[in-house]
């Protein structure tokens, strides 16, 4: 079989739960893409395609959807409703999604950059490769045109993408798109998503010393905080309440997140593996990091 089901590991506490995946442990490939489909109608099929070489692993972080899934070996069916679990897909997997309930966010972690030679969307085509015979089927579906990104760009520690993310759009829903080394100026070795989070939560407090991240709150609304000093007045905060917002902080931003709205589901890409000892977790020994690495010299 060229798909398998992955269980991710929970992490949870009094400030609710987070599934963190990681390059070289739940992920079996560099992460060079992460989309996400949102605002997809019950009755939508999306997919209808395979690919050449990319592999992917979908997580439907909220709520729930299904695949259709063939290999040249098999055919299945898969539902996807926990965020802790996940599907690996190879290459030359032909698959479908549908079912989508109307609060589903569904993530996809690719191999592969965008390209469309890498698709094989005619069924047939595939059949005849793979399978190994010639089915007619009426696979129809629609392509629509792509939006251009707009990037706002801040100084300091920090750099704000508030985009109409890349998207089809139309009666098939929305999809995000963020690409490493592109859209956002790292390469992505780890993703983590917090959910069931009580409002009343403060979670981040931390800063650093490598590590870059890119936050999206797929669903729902939070604020960030971010810290550059220990006046009060410097300090920087963003409402986080669309899919289509993209915040990128750069190595030693002081973070907190807070104000979690009911069902909020923030995704974070990391530019790094984890490494409790890259994390300053003590505002006062961050305060004092940065003021040596200002008067360091150069």
């Amino acid at each position: 079989m060229n798909y398998k089901m992955i269980d991710f590991q929970r992490h949870g506490d009094a400030r609710g739960m987070l599934v963190a995946v990681e390059e070289g442990k739940e992920i079996p490939f560099e992460v060079k893409r992460v989309y996400y489909m949102y605002d997809t109608g019950a009755t939508v099929r999306r997919g209808y395609h395979a690919h050449l070489k990319l592999e992917q692993i979908l997580i439907c972080i909220h709520g729930s959807c299904k695949i259709h899934l063939e290999d040249g070996e098999g055919t299945t069916e898969v539902v996807l409703d926990r965020p802790d679990e996940g599907l690996y897909l190879s290459r030359n997997v032909w698959r479908e999604m549908y079912d989508f309930s109307k609060d589903a966010v569904l993530l996809v972690l690719a191999s592969e950059l965008y390209d469309e030679s890498d698709y094989i969307r005619d069924y047939n085509e595939f059949s005849r490769i793979y399978l190994g015979e010639k089915i007619s089927l009426n696979h129809s579906y629609r392509m629509f045109p792509l939006e251009s990104a707009l990037f706002h760009a801040r100084r300091g520690f920090i750099r704000e993408r508030c985009v109409s993310n890349s998207r089809y759009k139309g009666y098939v829903g929305s999809v995000g798109t963020v690409d490493s080394r592109i859209d956002i100026p790292f390469e992505i070795r780890r993703a983590f998503y917090v959910f069931d989070t009580a409002r009343d939560v403060v979670r981040g407090c931390h800063s650093n010393k490598k590590s870059r991240f890119a936050l999206i709150c797929l669903t729902g609304s939070c604020r960030v905080r971010v810290r550059k000093s220990g006046n009060e007045n410097e300090d920087e905060t963003f409402l986080l309440d669309h899919p289509d917002k993209v915040l990128v902080l750069s190595e030693m931003a002081w973070k907190e997140m807070y104000d979690f709205s009911e069902g909020s589901v923030l995704l974070c890409l990391s530019s790094e593996k984890y490494d409790s000892g890259e994390y300053v977790r003590s505002f006062h020994d961050f305060l004092e990091y940065v003021d040596e690495i200002k008067t360091a010299p150069v």
